[in-house]
């Protein structure tokens, strides 16, 4: 592979594919999506007892029909830091979340902490209005902090609007899906 690669009849070579590769990347990058809640997103943050509890979110705003991330963060709030890189993050098995609209749940489910990484949860508001977001942190059997965060949430935009991200998307697949096709004609044994 790597002989025909140097050959020069018209096969793409290292630096074309490395190419490809990184504008790839850019599109991806540059495609407005927001990757991370809770390091670029705003937060809920109260303290209860010993702890201080930290829910991040993304997007900014709620809008009906649109998903948001949540980031569930515990922390020691007897650290004297208000930076979150020196602050002792608290121990917990579990978050029970429970989104409620008018005082009727619209979910409820238990979150358990993986071993590397934010507890998160995607959800979708499909109605305006007043929400609570209602967390639970438990360790084992026991209720360690839990708090409640009204908020509410607008009315999403158009439905053309919702469609672009994923619009975009599809492009970009289709786009890597011609060139990857491409370079496995030129590559094809026999």
């Amino acid at each position: 592979m790597v002989e025909r690669l140097n050959d020069k009849s018209g096969v793409l070579d290292i630096k074309t594919i490395f190419a490809i590769i990184v504008l790839t990347g850019l599109v991806l990058l540059c495609s407005g999506e927001r990757i991370s809640a809770h390091s670029l997103g705003e937060s809920f943050e109260a303290v209860a007892g010993a702890y201080l509890i930290d829910v991040g979110y993304d997007p900014a705003s709620f809008e009906a029909g649109f998903t948001n991330r949540f980031e569930f963060e515990l922390w020691d709030a007897l650290a004297e830091a208000d930076d979150y890189d020196t602050r002792a993050p608290a121990l917990y098995d579990l978050v029970w979340v429970r989104v409620l609209r008018d005082k009727r749940v619209q979910l409820a489910t238990g979150i358990a902490k993986p071993p590397y990484g934010p507890v998160t949860l995607l959800y979708t508001f499909s109605e305006p209005g007043e929400y609570v977001l209602s967390v639970s942190y438990r360790r084992g059997d026991d209720t360690i902090a839990e708090k409640e965060f009204p908020f509410f949430v607008s009315q999403g935009r158009s439905s053309s609007s919702v469609l672009t991200p994923s619009i975009l998307w599809l492009c970009t697949g289709v786009v890597i899906g011609v060139l990857l096709s491409k370079v496995a004609k030129r590559y094809r044994i026999g």
